[in-house]
């Protein structure tokens, strides 16, 4: 397998994984703690892998201005999705209770679960532009032959 070719597939797998494991974090109820937290740093794992995959669009930043009004639109939800799991991973930490007990900076579950629930939303509508992207290119390419 070439390295273009296995540098798309790790990023897929963790894309789908990312999700799924946050699908799954939502049932908090159900899972119990241990598993929640568990899976907390399984997210992490997987985003950081996906941003060390995909650390050429932060150079993509610089030309902001001249790109086209969805670009723009994509790379504001990006940011925005961003910082949302940033402030989710320092909220996730600071309620824990297996594995961060030390952490005490933010202090709100309640913080915790507003953060998850816009993460959840903005990774939908960033995988939902990510899918959009690959249809158009998909159209394009037909439409060339």
């Amino acid at each position: 397998m070439e390295q273009k070719q296995l540098k798309q597939t790790v990023g897929r797998l963790a894309d789908i994984l990312m999700f799924a494991i946050l699908l799954i974090q939502i049932f908090y109820v159900f899972i119990g703690n241990t598993l929640h937290e568990l899976l907390g740093i399984a997210f992490f794992v997987c985003l950081t892998v996906h941003i060390v995959l995909k650390r050429s669009w932060f150079r993509s930043l610089r030309g902001f201005a001249k790109k086209s009004a969805q670009n723009r639109f994509f790379d504001i939800v990006t940011v925005l999705l961003i910082v949302c799991i940033v402030l989710m991973m320092l909220s996730s930490m600071d309620v824990s209770r297996l594995l961060f007990p030390w952490f005490r900076l933010l202090g709100s579950a309640a913080l915790h679960r507003y953060l998850a629930a816009a993460v959840l939303a903005l990774s939908v509508i960033h995988g939902g532009m990510h899918m959009l992207r690959r249809t158009q290119k998909k159209k394009r390419t037909a439409y060339a032959k």
